[in-house]
């Protein structure tokens, strides 16, 4: 029987604790025992609670995520969660395991809690084959039931319409009978983002915000109220001020 890794998220944006959760969900070998917005409260859940690895997030207003690292002192194993870079050298002197980006893809979140097994020779036995990460895959368009491959490398942008859903390239669309809810769990483990109750966007091809419309290349696309505040806090954290 394989063990399960037990796992806990501290991190004070509900949108990003929701986001691991998606992923943790895709791994079988991961056990969430608890989640928390309060760093004070996780010190006391961390002191009552057996964790193997915890998501930590850095920039938090009760406790910076660093020091909280420093108090907890080993205890578990910790990959950090953070929108901001410059704290990456100074992390891995506490022997973080990983140092993961705002946003946080499946794929690179994947990598990072596979390096338990390198880490540890007991936790080898955790890392079973994840399950599989789309890469791209083939839709019906066009006259005839004709099949064409999608290529996510160069895909902006999705939209329904109607019973249809187009996939929008910078060259072509593609149009197909699906709804976009199925479209979106096909894509939950890669960098796109559902942003309004007709769209979602490639992460990379996101080029600003404006209002309520969010610039994805040389488009303006709007923010659905379901999900205005996610996207504006995902790249409030990227901002320079």
């Amino acid at each position: 029987m394989v063990k399960r890794i037990r796992c806990a998220i501290v991190d004070d944006e509900q949108h990003a604790i929701d986001l691991l959760k998606i992923h943790l969900a895709k791994l079988d070998f991961l056990e969430l025992t608890f989640e928390t917005t309060q760093p004070l409260k996780a010190l006391e859940l961390l002191k009552n609670s057996s964790i193997d690895l915890l998501f930590l997030d850095i920039q938090m207003a009760e406790l910076n995520g660093l020091d909280l690292l420093k108090i907890i002192n080993g205890k578990c194993k910790v990959i950090l969660t953070t929108a901001y870079s410059e704290h990456a050298l100074e992390s891995y002197e506490y022997g973080v395991l990983d140092y993961l980006l705002k946003p946080i893809t499946f794929n690179r979140f994947l990598l990072a809690v596979q390096k338990l097994s390198n880490n540890n020779s007991e936790a080898a036995v955790f890392i079973e084959s994840p399950k599989t990460v789309v890469k791209d895959f083939f839709v019906k368009s066009g006259i005839r039931n004709a099949v064409v491959k999608i290529d996510l490398d160069n895909l902006i942008y999705i939209e329904s319409q109607g019973n249809y859903v187009h996939f929008h390239f910078e060259k072509e669309t593609i149009r197909t009978q699906l709804t976009l809810k199925k479209v979106e769990e096909e894509l939950a483990n890669l960098p796109f983002i559902r942003i309004h109750q007709s769209f979602i966007v490639a992460i990379k091809d996101i080029k600003g915000l404006e209002g309520n419309m969010l610039m994805v290349h040389n488009k303006s696309l709007p923010l659905g109220d379901k999900y205005r505040e996610g996207i504006r806090k995902m790249i409030q954290e990227k901002t320079m001020l």
